[in-house]
């Protein structure tokens, strides 16, 4: 029964709590989850946490039952992890949501992502795939686009389909269309008739992605009849997935962007399509730049895809870690720009603002905080250790660093003592 209001049901509940929890996993059932997966994966916008799908195959109250391994590989992940992305994992793999179908209906291993490699594997450890994890450069507080149009379908070209049944598929209120075709995009080009609908309806502004009813493989438009599609203002929607596409025909929609933006937008393949390295030797380098405040000649070590976030030393932090507790702000500033997260923590649960702060270094905490930074409730701990400060003679610049970044000062300790009695 998910339909889009379920859609932005489950994103309301994540903004209410994103700055609650470290990451979220969502139990969902498996036949709507690649719909779900991939409309969330647009709504997102500068997504800093993890969020995982995933479900079962079989009722949990049956012997063999997938669900609980299922439950228990996507809360590792989550909490071991910064993955900033919406994903889906199923039996050991871990898939971008955008990326991935629902391929089987009984196996355990029922979904796959036929154009896109895993981004985890769970076996006798957790494997990331860092190349392959999406990266986000525009740094910017979490938020969520709720505006979806419902006036969007899909229609699967088949050999002896009628123009009467293209016609009436494609009359108001429709807006957008998936349209599945054969092969790497090829429809029937000697049928001008069709031709023709889908021309005047592009013509009205609607949205029209040519997606192939293959599995593998993606469209292009080098044949006759794919080339013909486009002269009549389809779209190539490259290798996304069905699901994918709908999802976000109706998120583009809902933007209220001139025609030719959401043609261009929609043009646009699946975010996070990036080459990357992960290669742990660069760990020393980085830390050593950073730790100098260098960045003049850090372009050497960071080409498209460079992936900050899988290079830590042994205690698991990295170069942001390190550029916050040193007050460098400039490097800061390049981290991000570079994809750097906010929310990683080390094996001690320390985040970038929690160096800051013991820094007292003021302006990084603002710029990490306008990032999406956020320290989350302020607790009992947090009180009691706030408590210890005031105590401590010149303790107005450490007090100010901690307000910087969130902290609540009318929260108690085990006494329910704040700050202010002390």
């Amino acid at each position: 029964d998910m339909d889009m209001k379920g859609w932005i049901a489950i994103a309301n509940i994540i903004k209410e709590n994103y700055e609650k929890y470290s990451g979220f996993v969502i139990l969902h059932g498996t036949d709507t989850l690649p719909y779900t997966a991939s409309a969330l994966s647009f709504m997102f916008e500068n997504l800093g946490k993890s969020v995982i799908f995933t479900g079962s195959q079989s009722p949990i109250n049956e012997h063999l039952n997938d669900g609980r391994d299922n439950l228990f590989g996507a809360l590792m992940i989550a909490g071991h992890h910064v993955i900033p992305e919406v994903t889906v994992y199923f039996h050991g793999k871990l898939y971008r949501g955008n990326r991935c179908l629902k391929v089987d209906s009984r196996s355990f291993g029922a979904f796959d992502s036929p154009n896109f490699s895993e981004l985890a594997k769970v076996e006798s450890g957790i494997e990331v795939e860092w190349d392959e994890v999406f990266r986000c450069n525009v740094s910017g507080k979490f938020t969520v686009r709720t505006n979806l149009v419902p006036h969007v379908g899909v229609l699967r070209i088949f050999p002896g389909i009628t123009t009467a049944t293209v016609r009436a598929f494609l009359q108001p209120p429709i807006r957008g269309i998936v349209l599945e075709t054969y092969g790497s995009g090829n429809g029937p080009d000697s049928r001008k008739d069709l031709l023709q609908e889908l021309m005047e309806a592009s013509k009205r502004g609607v949205l029209i992605v040519n997606c192939t009813q293959c599995l593998h493989g993606q469209v292009v438009d080098s044949y006759a009849t794919g080339k013909a599609l486009l002269d009549a203002g389809v779209i190539p929607g490259s290798d996304m997935t069905t699901e994918a596409a709908l999802a976000k025909l109706s998120y583009v929609l809902g933007l209220d962007l001139p025609v030719r933006k959401q043609q261009q937008m929609d043009g646009n393949t699946c975010l996070g399509l990036i080459d990357g390295w992960s290669h742990m030797s660069w760990v020393n380098r980085w830390m050593g730049h950073t730790c100098l405040g260098l960045i003049d000649g850090w372009e050497h070590m960071s080409w498209p895809g460079g992936n900050p976030n899988c290079a830590t030393d042994h205690d698991g932090r990295t170069p942001l870690h390190i550029a916050c507790l040193e007050g460098q702000e400039e490097v800061v500033k390049y981290l991000l720009y570079r994809g750097a997260s906010i929310h990683v923590q080390d094996i001690y649960g320390q985040r970038p603002i929690d160096d800051a702060i013991g820094g007292r270094h003021d302006d990084i905490i603002r710029l990490l905080v306008e990032a999406g930074a956020h320290l989350g409730p302020t607790t009992m701990d947090i009180a009691r250790e706030l408590c210890s400060l005031v105590a401590e003679p010149g303790c107005v610049p450490r007090l100010r660093a901690w307000y910087l970044a969130g902290a609540d000062f009318n929260v108690g300790d085990y006494d329910k003592r704040t700050p202010l009695h002390v």
